[in-house]
């Protein structure tokens, strides 16, 4: 076992190691960038909520705020966390 979770942004592994979840009940697919807020963290929609992800290590980078992650890399709204290893599950196909 290993503490945290993970995910990939675009084709990178994303390590989350700090979440919580929001009361929001967003608009959106599971694993959608919601918004990206500044001090907080990433907002991504999840099964019935959505998540603010607070701590994170992106690819083999040191754990860090996952706001200052989405600046740094251009991550927005509207992109898909995940999205990479789910199409390689379904036969490649994205």
């Amino acid at each position: 076992p290993y503490p945290g979770a993970f995910t990939t942004c675009r084709t990178t592994p994303l390590f989350v190691w700090w979440a919580r979840p929001l009361d929001d009940r967003p608009d959106g697919v599971p694993g959608e960038v919601l918004e990206v807020r500044r001090g907080s963290g990433i907002v991504v929609a999840a099964g019935s909520g959505a998540l603010l992800l607070e701590r994170v290590a992106f690819g083999g980078d040191v754990e860090g705020r996952a706001d200052e992650l989405a600046l740094r890399v251009g991550l927005a709204a509207g992109e898909r966390l995940g999205e990479a290893a789910e199409a390689e599950e379904v036969g490649g196909q994205a």
